[in-house]
């Protein structure tokens, strides 16, 4: 894009069709990001799900470890 607009290429711009999130649907945000499957997602959307998906993995890993104390506890 920066050749073409300091006249180093010739042509038209390739037509790119915009965005949209595909959890949210909107169309504007500073900066696009996609999943490993493919999905177009907005900034604040992928933030929060990594959030979502971190938060989830701490209750996992907090409720393995309560069960394992429990066991332990059961055991004499």
């Amino acid at each position: 894009m920066a050749t073409y607009l300091k006249g180093k290429m010739r042509g038209s711009l390739p037509h790119v069709e915009p965005f949209f999130c595909a959890q949210c649907r909107t169309d504007f945000t500073p900066h696009w990001k996609q999943e490993k499957s493919g999905r177009i997602l907005c900034e604040q959307c992928m933030t929060s799900n990594q959030k979502k998906a971190l938060k989830a993995e701490h209750t996992n890993r907090l409720k393995n470890a309560f069960v394992k104390a429990l066991q332990q506890e059961q055991c004499p």
